[in-house]
């Protein structure tokens, strides 16, 4: 995952439906920094949590694989 991902992640981090179980959607600078954030931990400790797309249309299937 990198900021090259960010239009995705932002659009599924601040939609509501994507984030009922968070304490609110995120706007595009707090996806940006969660992007970032996962990056700085796979870097600190060697894992993190992934994008599952489809090769052939780019579809995000999901986020948080460890």
């Amino acid at each position: 995952m990198t900021l090259a991902d960010l239009d995705v992640m932002s659009s599924m981090l601040g939609d509501p439906l994507v984030m009922t179980y968070y304490p609110a959607p995120k706007t595009r600078d707090e996806a940006a920094a969660w992007i970032e954030w996962n990056r700085d931990n796979y870097a600190r400790h060697g894992y993190g949590l992934w994008i599952v797309e489809t090769p052939l249309v780019r579809t995000v299937m999901g986020v948080e694989l460890t």
